[in-house]
Parts: structure tokens; C-alpha cells; sequence
């Protein structure tokens, strides 16, 4: 009991520290090759944690209401893919499209896919507060902790409201800046003796930045999406309907 409790006082402190280091810090910019490597190596650690979860409800939905045979899924901050892998798992037939700024982390991502000798997916370079993609073309579009990354975080949901076809979804999931502190130690812990201490500060790296759903379920209306909160606790998820 002594040993768990001192664990978990190490944690908690680890944490506080962790959150003054990078509360002035810039999450996801400035990638160099020995970042992205790094960060792809954490976050293969993370897949069954971070990835495939999100994975299993995207397509439950999908398969729910299917109305073509090979619908199109855009991931706007796709990084390495590896949601866009756990996708072609459970929906093989459709088309899937990896968007992100960083040249290297498309390296990256392109790379994954050659080793599981997926030449379907299509990764583009571009940036969410400009899609390269015309109006009304994308069936679904998601993002999984990237939102509160993008510059402009109203004109990346204009941009996902032009692109997606009309009666489209998009789906957000993304970590919660309105959760309350105690508990988001207690995460903390839970997933440090799960996975590692260093995968647990990956995870709350940048948690100055989240958002709070709240504040997205309002921008995201604002813009003209049907939204709803479908989940609200250390993560949320938010769908939009294109009206």
C-alpha cells in the first residue's frame, strides 16, 4: 500500500511538473526528423489506447448509414495514419484520405503504409484552415485530437463544413480542456501504469490547448452543423451533421 501510495504521489508530481514545461509550449509544430520519429514511436505504443477505440465507433456509425458502396473518409491531422490503419481494418472497401501540414510526418505516414503494403490510402499534404478539396465531396470527415492544434480553429470547421457532402458527418474526438484537474491526474496515473510513464506524458502533452466541448459544440453550430455531444469525459466526441 506504501509502495502505491508513493507511485502515485511520484505520478501526480511528474505531472505538475510536466504541465509548467509545456504550458507555453507549441504541441505539434516545429517537427524535425528526431521528433516525428520519436513521436511515432510513442504513439504505436498508444494504438490500442488512442486509435483503435475511435477506430470502432467511426465505422460503427458508418455501417449504420452507408448510402454508397465506397464513401470517402478524410482525417484532417492524420500524423502518422495510424487511425487511417485501424480503419482499413474494419471498413476495407472504403476510400481513405490522410491530410496534414507537416511534410515529415507524411514521410512518416507513408512509410507505415508501404511496410503494410497499403498503396490505397491517400496522404496530402495541406492545412485544415484550407482543404484542398472542392465543395460537397467528402461523405465523412474525422479528427482525432488535432482541433485544438489547427491555427484557426472556426475556419477549419468552415472548411470541413464546405468539403463535406450534404447530409455529412464529421466526428471529433478530442481530449477535454473543461475536465477537472483531480481527475485528469487520476488519468494520468491510469495510464502511466498501464503504458509507461512517458507514453502518459505524451498523452498530456499540450493540455493547455484542449478545448472545451462546450465552446466546440457552439463554434461547430455557429457554422451551420446539426452538432451533438455523443460523449464527455476525459475525451469527448462531438458529431456534426451537414444540414
Amino acid at each position: 500500500m506504501r509502495n502505491e501510495r508513493f507511485l502515485s504521489l511520484f505520478i501526480i508530481k511528474s505531472l505538475e511538473k510536466m504541465s509548467k514545461k509545456f504550458s507555453n509550449s507549441k504541441h505539434h509544430h516545429g517537427w524535425t526528423e528526431e521528433k516525428v520519429e520519436k513521436f511515432v514511436e510513442d504513439m504505436e505504443d498508444l494504438i490500442e489506447y488512442r486509435y483503435t477505440p475511435f477506430a470502432h465507433k467511426i465505422a460503427s456509425f458508418i455501417n449504420l448509414e452507408m448510402k454508397k458502396p465506397a464513401p470517402t473518409i478524410l482525417d484532417v491531422g492524420c500524423g502518422p495514419g495510424f487511425l487511417l490503419f485501424e480503419l482499413r481494418k474494419l471498413l476495407p472497401e472504403i476510400r481513405l484520405i490522410g491530410l496534414d501540414s507537416s511534410d515529415l510526418m507524411l514521410d512518416a505516414a507513408k512509410k507505415k503504409a508501404r511496410t503494410k503494403q497499403d498503396k490505397e490510402i491517400e496522404f496530402k499534404k495541406g492545412f485544415a484552415e484550407n482543404l484542398p478539396f472542392t465543395d460537397n465531396s467528402i461523405d465523412y470527415i474525422v479528427s482525432q485530437n488535432s482541433l485544438h492544434d489547427f491555427k484557426d480553429v472556426n475556419e477549419s470547421l468552415i472548411q470541413i463544413y464546405r468539403v463535406l457532402v450534404h447530409g455529412g458527418m464529421f466526428l471529433d474526438k478530442s481530449r477535454n480542456g473543461g475536465y477537472p484537474k483531480w481527475k485528469q491526474k487520476l488519468k494520468f496515473i491510469q495510464i502511466a501504469l498501464r503504458f509507461g510513464l512517458r507514453e502518459a506524458k505524451m498523452v498530456f502533452k499540450g493540455e493547455e490547448k484542449w478545448l472545451n466541448p462546450t465552446d466546440n459544440l457552439r463554434m461547430m453550430e455557429n457554422v451551420g452543423f446539426e452538432a451533438n455531444l455523443l460523449e464527455n469525459g476525459f475525451e469527448y466526441m462531438i458529431r456534426g451533421r451537414k444540414r
